[in-house]
């Protein structure tokens, strides 16, 4: 029930890329239980969770907002019961397990944080604050009491309770949504102060009810928004102004309520919390009207109770439960310095492998992720991106080999 509001040496062109970890995992906050459940990527039916956060040592408490940071291996989540917190614990947290650092105090300027949003690259936490109407942007890495280093807020933002967020880091772009006004707000990723969205979908025509959380396909160039009347909508990622949805799954055989967190997969599955029946729905990308959910994720031995922030392992393409695709390089090739352009980044898990296995002419790539694979670096070279023809001044994936 619902409680709360090579590629080396080489230029390559990168079309589209996939992660995927050695447990394709669904991440769940529950709003009605002090408690964090994840289930496996394949589950439905009354399935149980393979892993539950819980206990007086995570000051929980009824979770709220949720993200996944993959590429620093940290689970961030807001206790409802103390919205004015950001907890953060390693990614694989399980049973009483105390946080590993918390975002709290006055100087924070919390009051009810409502979803997150990690940005792995610029090293930076994006928090909704449903009373204060604004965005508070943090150091990913901030602890205690310490204050935001920017804040979007005041009349001119029309920010008015914002819910749901997203950081497209191809795009340079923040999603926001504003369920009173039933709107989805955009503005640069490093907007600060008293400043005008880029562009809002707003009107009669959006069908937006009670908008809640958002999420943004860079593969298709779509928008997808979670409305507590009950329905999906999907925008194309640009639509401003009174757009009407290019699709919109709605109706009884849905067995969408109160839809909350949302997010698609690299295998174009849309994953939904539905908050009021306390269960997970799965539906394809392409899913429009009144159409039963392909799966779903319901039943005692769930210990779903009132689902609201969701995440995915197998997210595509960026949210709050994908680290990518990644603008690797810090000056976004503006410098023309070669040398910034190549960087070395531990991992000890993934291992990159092309799908498919590269060719002479590399005009399409796709690379991904795989587990397992003995500890070594990924080492990162020039690359030159290509989205839909156009060229893109930083890149969008991963590029790199094994040493």
């Amino acid at each position: 029930m619902p409680r709360f509001p090579s590629l080396i040496l080489a230029a390559v062109f990168i079309t589209s890329l996939g992660l995927a970890t050695a447990s394709a995992d669904i991440y769940v906050s529950n709003s009605g239980a002090p408690s964090m459940t994840v289930y496996s990527d394949s589950a439905q039916g009354d399935a149980a969770p393979i892993r539950t956060l819980q206990g007086p040592d995570t000051n929980l408490g009824t979770t709220g907002g949720l993200a996944l940071d993959l590429v620093h291996g940290e689970l961030f989540l807001v206790p409802h019961s103390t919205s004015e917190t950001v907890n953060v614990y390693p990614r694989d947290a399980d049973g009483n397990q105390a946080p590993i650092r918390s975002l709290e105090g006055a100087n924070t300027g919390l009051s009810w944080a409502t979803a997150l949003a990690v940005d792995p690259v610029n090293n930076e936490l994006y928090v909704t604050d449903f009373d204060n109407h604004s965005i508070r942007v943090f150091s990913r890495t901030a602890d205690g009491n310490v204050a935001p280093i920017r804040v979007i807020e005041g009349p001119n933002t029309r920010l008015e309770y914002p819910v749901g967020i997203f950081v497209d880091l191809v795009n340079d772009e923040l999603f926001v949504t504003s369920p009173l006004t039933e709107s989805v707000s955009v503005f640069s990723r490093t907007a600060s102060g008293d400043v005008e969205p880029l562009r809002i979908l707003e009107g009669p025509s959006t069908l937006l009810g009670n908008s809640q959380w958002v999420f943004v396909s860079l593969e298709h160039d779509e928008l997808y928004v979670s409305n507590r009347g009950g329905s999906i909508s999907v925008y194309p990622r640009t639509a401003d102004g009174d757009v009407a949805p290019v699709r919109r799954i709605r109706g009884s055989n849905t067995m969408i309520d109160f839809p909350q967190g949302i997010v698609l997969t690299a295998d174009d599955e849309l994953i939904l919390g539905n908050e009021e029946s306390d269960t997970i729905l799965v539906f394809p990308r392409l899913a429009d009207g009144d159409v039963a959910p392909s799966r779903s994720i319901v039943g005692a031995a769930t210990g779903l109770d009132g689902p609201y922030g969701l995440a995915s392992t197998r997210a595509a393409e960026g949210s709050v439960g994908y680290a990518g695709p990644l603008p690797i390089f810090s000056d976004g090739f503006e410098s023309g310095d070669t040398s910034a352009w190549s960087l070395t980044v531990p991992y000890s898990h993934d291992q990159l492998v092309s799908e498919p296995p590269l060719v002479p002419d590399p005009l399409t790539y796709s690379a991904h992720l795989a587990q397992p694979a003995p500890s070594h670096d990924l080492v990162l070279h020039e690359v030159l991106i290509t989205r839909r023809g156009k060229q893109q001044p930083r890149p969008s994936g991963w590029c790199a080999f094994r040493t």
